[in-house]
């Protein structure tokens, strides 16, 4: 699995996120406990790093790098499952999207609709990378010979050097210890 290592860093990263909304989305109750830039900061992370960067390298360096493969029926059409994933994941961030600008435009009602979208990036997310890390990863990698694999990880490490890695790192660190100093905070109830 070293080829595919950068990926399965990633998908730590966007399961941070996911621990980060399952936290967030679970307070939201009222309009006032919304904080549209919270919103503004995970939409960035999943435009920029989970599809763009991390999206991307799978379906354009992994996918198809496998495409040029004898797949078997069953793992091709799990690979393009995986592809309809990704846009699905795409479309849930664009609703996000529309909701928190309605939200933002005086639109109370729409709250609803953001904590809708966050819960189901979280859900759809925690399950779409236990089934890339568990079963189509080592599935690809019975395709790749040794210097195949070599020539991914290249691919991955040419790519990442023109993407800003560190900023997604630093995001998800900082609103990690707004979320401790935040839960530090509440009255503890015994």
């Amino acid at each position: 699995m070293e080829s595919l290592k950068p990926l399965l860093i990633e998908h730590e990263l966007i399961i941070r996120m996911m621990k980060l909304l399952n936290v967030a989305f679970s307070g939201i109750q009222t309009p006032g406990e919304l904080d549209p830039e919270f919103v503004a900061t995970v939409v960035d992370f999943f435009r920029i790093y989970a599809n763009r960067t991390h999206e991307w390298k799978e379906e354009e360096i992994l996918f198809r790098t496998l495409a040029g493969k004898k797949m078997s029926r069953e793992h091709e059409a799990l690979m393009y499952e995986l592809v309809e994933e990704h846009c699905y994941a795409r479309s849930l961030t664009s609703t996000l999207v529309v909701a928190r600008n309605a939200y933002i435009h005086g639109e109370v009602e729409a709250l609803g609709q953001v904590v809708s979208a966050m819960m189901s990036l979280t859900e759809f997310y925690f399950h779409h990378v236990e089934k890339e890390d568990h079963v189509f990863f080592p599935i690809a990698l019975t395709y790749l010979s040794a210097e195949a694999r070599v020539n991914l990880y290249e691919r991955f490490a040419e790519f990442d050097r023109n993407m800003i890695h560190e900023k997604y790192v630093g995001v998800i660190r900082m609103l990690e210890a707004q979320q401790r100093e935040q839960i530090g905070r509440q009255p503890r109830s015994f």
